[in-house]
């Protein structure tokens, strides 16, 4: 972490978000933050769900290769919210490999 006198330091008490970004650096972002409107907000969180959503349909891809889009969609769906609650919610089970 930078140690240079003329950044930011984080007041006492202050609990980092995140052991790999220096105080200054969240400050940066969180000051961003406060300047954005509630819709940029929310499509900011549209964006960072898409892109989980993305990067788990492509590891289960990988894992399930003949797997069709809507195989691929459930597998994804059960492992964001959980075999219980998907079971719960839809009566499906989790296909097996």
């Amino acid at each position: 972490m930078d140690t240079s006198p003329d950044l930011p330091k984080a007041p006492p008490g202050y609990r980092l978000q995140w052991d790999d970004t220096p105080y200054h650096v969240e400050k940066l972002l969180f000051d961003h933050w406060r300047t954005l409107t509630p819709r940029e907000k929310a499509e900011l969180g549209g964006q960072a769900c898409q892109g989980l959503h993305e990067g788990l349909k492509s590891g289960v891809r990988a894992r399930h290769p003949n797997a069709s889009d809507d195989e691929l969609e459930l597998r994804v769906a059960f492992l964001k919210y959980g075999e219980e609650l998907m079971h719960r919610v839809t009566g499906l089970e989790l296909p097996k490999p």
